[in-house]
């Protein structure tokens, strides 16, 4: 039972940290479009979008390296 008890209240936790509302609404070619801004943008992926295109960009060419060996 303390088990399930644990369980419920991390999934808990996790739905209420991890849960994203829209913040603006943007029309974009006469549609409203909801924009969700990111809600854990830095803690295990950079928060700069810079950043981030940069290191998907290296795990690009290293898988490249490897599938098709150089």
């Amino acid at each position: 039972m303390r088990v399930f008890t644990n369980l419920l209240f991390i999934l808990a936790v996790f739905s209420l940290c991890c849960s994203s509302k829209p913040t603006i609404k943007e029309e974009k070619g006469g549609e409203m479009k909801e924009v969700f801004y990111p809600v854990v943008a830095g803690s295990f992926y950079p928060a700069i979008e810079n950043e981030v295109r940069s290191m998907l960009d290296k795990f690009d060419k290293q898988i490249k390296r490897v599938m098709f060996w150089g």
